[in-house]
């Protein structure tokens, strides 16, 4: 294959991102359109795509190997992916045979998207990286905007009043959701996104830099206000602006880090106080934190530990769990988890989950390391990675950051830094030869 093998899964990476956006119709206010409807042979659209692109991309990686493209700073991320194809292999074996048929039902996704992944950084090299870092930070841009702009349409779709969402806020007898399906994925997304965005605006001058500011530092907190989802709006938001626009280093974080550790104590015990009065509402029964720790994740984890506790239940173990240990709302129906960690471990196992933790870990050192790169495009962007790593590792704790959307952001920003570790790699090869 030619050098341009990398718009293969760079393409079919950017296609699962349209087709994974659980309501697309919320862009032109028709929430009943979705891509899931559709079927081809017996599966969802997205499914269809994703079967029929593998074999592209197992040719892909085949020829990379045979022609040794793959460059050696890019191998450590490409580990704990490589881990992750042989637990959803051997889970086949591993796993309760009766859980087995689901597993088979949800696993062509994480095959595709583990050998999309692999098959785009084993094309990478210092020409098309600088074009994968730009395709995935536009995208991710983009993403947010989408997220952002689309409010104004969903309030008046909603058909309530500002004054009737307003006097909601913090209940949930009224939260409002766009095209990621749920007020919490939209706030959290949002947050883990917005880094692009403020990276993209930093590149820009003059008055469209102070526009695209304006919009960042005040359209955004709107939105998030009128979404309802407390969280976003009064940690993530300031944590994210604050690593954004601080010199990011070491000795800075230490630094902060007493003032962060007290104002999370303070943001802790007024939370508490304001759940106990003007969000009292929402402070008794299901949703609370201390129900979803007695009634969700305490006896998902008990019988995840007792009955298949190394390689989980499958990637659609958390259905399987719900139904045998009883993880089920006032409705009957299968309770979310609401937090990555504990779906991982029920899903993939403990060997999942530590190799999930490798992966946030390796790309959190690689993009901390990139941020203090010389050139500013480089250290800008690997700054807004970091940034919305962060960001992703509270929306994985609060939230539901299983969806496919979710996790195909977690792909475009691993992507993005993959492609900025070769590039800085070249230069610095350049400049110790300029240098002889």
């Amino acid at each position: 294959m030619k050098t341009k093998a990398f718009y293969i899964p760079i393409l079919m990476l950017l296609n699962d991102v349209m087709i994974s956006i659980p309501k697309p119709g919320m862009l032109i206010l028709q929430p009943e359109l979705t891509f899931e409807s559709i079927r081809i042979l017996g599966f969802s659209f997205a499914g269809a795509i994703r079967l029929f692109g593998m074999p592209l991309l197992i040719l892909v990686i085949l020829d990379s190997i045979e022609m040794r493209r793959l460059r050696k700073s890019v191998i450590p991320l490409l580990v704990p992916i490589v881990g992750l194809l042989g637990i959803l292999v051997f889970q086949f074996l591993a796993i309760p045979r009766d859980a087995v048929p689901t597993h088979s039902t949800g696993v062509i996704r994480y095959i595709s998207w583990a050998l999309g992944f692999i098959a785009l950084l084993s094309t990478l090299n210092v020409k098309n990286s600088v074009k994968v870092h730009h395709i995935c930070a536009a995208t991710l841009t983009t993403l947010f905007f989408l997220l952002i702009v689309q409010y104004p349409g969903v309030i008046a779709n909603s058909g309530y009043s500002l004054t009737t969402i307003m006097q909601a806020y913090g209940s949930d007898t009224l939260k409002l959701d766009g095209i990621f399906a749920a007020a919490n994925e939209d706030a959290n997304g949002a947050m883990t996104l917005l880094p692009f965005f403020l990276a993209y605006t930093e590149q820009q001058s003059g008055i469209k830099k102070s526009l695209l500011r304006i919009f960042a530092l005040t359209i955004t907190p709107l939105m998030i206000l009128f979404n309802g989802t407390r969280t976003a709006l009064f940690i993530i938001y300031p944590l994210v602006l604050f690593l954004f626009y601080s010199n990011l280093s070491i000795k800075t974080l230490l630094k902060y880090l007493p003032v962060l550790i007290t104002l999370g104590i303070i943001i802790r015990s007024v939370g508490a106080t304001i759940a106990q009065t003007a969000f009292s509402s929402e402070a008794q029964g299901e949703g609370t934190f201390g129900w979803r720790v007695e009634k969700v994740w305490a006896p998902a984890f008990a019988y995840g530990s007792e009955i298949s506790p190394f390689f989980g239940f499958g990637v659609r173990g958390w259905e399987y769990v719900c139904n045998h240990a009883g993880v089920l709302n006032a409705s009957g129906e299968c309770e979310s988890p609401h937090n990555i960690y504990l779906w991982l471990f029920i899903s993939w196992g403990l060997v999942g989950l530590v190799v999930h933790l490798l992966f946030l870990l390796l790309l959190l050192l690689y993009s901390f390391r990139l941020a203090k790169f010389p050139n500013r495009e480089i250290a800008i962007y690997a700054k807004a990675s970091f940034c919305s790593l962060i960001a992703y590792l509270f929306w994985a704790s609060i939230s539901n950051a299983n969806i496919d959307v979710a996790w195909l952001i977690l792909i475009l920003i691993a992507s993005s830094v993959a492609a900025l570790s070769i590039v800085s790699h070249a230069q610095k090869l350049q400049k110790s030869l300029s240098q002889l």
